[in-house]
């Protein structure tokens, strides 16, 4: 069983781990007014677009992950290798992610 404050410190509510989801839909965080004005302010000020979260995301899972990984390979492969493969992976993955860009935006989609 989980327990969930509600309200009161002394009041909880007792549910079984399959009926949290449920339980946890119907209570919020904040009035439905201010969360309507924060979605509207996200949308406004800064929110991505889907055209950018999917640039984004290709460009980022294009990227060298990490600097540990920059060790790694360091190690494994030697320091010009791993620099070899840094100095084209950045560029390369600007550039598709360029490409999806353009794709994205040549069939419409905003």
């Amino acid at each position: 069983m989980v327990r969930v404050v509600t309200g009161e410190p002394t009041s909880t509510l007792e549910l079984a781990p399959s009926e949290l989801g449920d339980a946890l839909s119907s209570m919020r965080l904040c009035p439905p007014s201010a969360q309507h004005q924060m979605q509207r302010s996200l949308s406004r000020l800064g929110q991505l677009t889907p055209v950018q979260a999917v640039v984004a995301l290709v460009t980022i899972t294009l990227f060298v992950p990490c600097v540990a990984n920059f060790f790694v390979i360091v190690k494994e492969r030697g320091a010009r290798t791993a620099l070899a493969m840094t100095a084209f992976i950045f560029p390369f993955a600007f550039l598709i992610g360029g490409i999806v860009n353009q794709a994205l935006r040549g069939v419409g989609l905003q």
